[in-house]
């Protein structure tokens, strides 16, 4: 989970983001049709520059405990939040997609406000359930702004 390297003749800062786990995904007795319980994280500061940790079998609570860095040039800029989706994977029988990938929940959390700060804490997942957002689970991560210093 790395955004390349920091452009030469710049400072840019980093955020390093660690995804520990999620807590109550995915509900056996909401969703009791669901077979394949296998999870990722999907997390942007910037659209169209996604990263993904690995796929991991998980009933209720997978861990990742997943450590990467994405390099923000220019911040703050339009940097504000980082975006994030647990998705599962595998999912034939989910009359919602064809591709076999559900979203399960979704967090949008404030990127921490000063540099050589760090955020670390338990948000909570909304997920879209028949057109209407609930609060579904929570994602435990940490994530730390650096400034890069160049040699």
């Amino acid at each position: 989970m790395e955004n390349g390297s920091p452009s030469l003749g710049k400072s840019p800062v980093s955020l390093q983001v660690k995804i520990f786990h999620a807590e109550g995904i995915d509900e056996p007795s909401l969703h009791p049709s669901v077979m394949s319980r296998i999870y990722c994280v999907v997390l942007w500061v910037r659209p169209s520059k996604e990263f993904y940790t690995n796929a991991v079998l998980g009933l209720l609570d997978p861990v990742w405990n997943k450590e990467g860095t994405i390099y923000l040039e220019n911040y703050p800029g339009e940097y504000a939040f980082l975006n994030l989706e647990v998705v599962r994977l595998n999912s034939v029988n989910d009359p919602v997609t064809s591709n076999g990938i559900v979203v399960v929940g979704r967090a949008r959390i404030p990127l921490p406000k000063k540099i050589n700060s760090t955020k670390l804490g338990r948000f909570g997942l909304v997920r879209v359930v028949e057109g209407r957002c609930r609060g579904e689970g929570h994602i435990v991560l940490s994530m730390e702004l650096n400034q890069q210093v160049q040699t």
